[in-house]
């Protein structure tokens, strides 16, 4: 009775043993997938960053384009009391039939 006792109690022994390693293993685990979910969250939020400093310029350059081309406006309607619409409309034929 007693031989069966110690058996048991080495097998309980050997399942605890076997339990805190995989305990131990999933710890590691959850440790990686947590680094790893850290990493990704510091990778989306370099993205948005890039992502708004892009906008930014691109919001930028369009109001530059904006601007420039209401500049072009402006000067064109200075062209165009300059020398007579008449005049005007003579050159751009011209210039489109070459």
């Amino acid at each position: 009775m007693e031989k069966l006792l110690n058996q048991i109690m080495d097998k309980l022994n050997s399942m605890e043993k076997e339990l805190k390693s995989d305990i131990n293993e999933l710890k590691q685990g959850q440790q990686r997938l947590e680094q790893g979910q850290k990493e990704i969250k510091e990778s989306i939020q370099l993205i948005e960053n890039q992502t708004i400093q892009g906008f930014r310029e691109t919001h930028e350059q369009l109001n530059d384009i904006k601007t420039n081309t209401q500049e072009v406006k402006e000067n064109n309607s200075s062209i165009n009391e300059l020398l007579g619409e008449h005049e005007v409309s003579i050159r751009t034929l011209r210039r489109r039939s070459q």
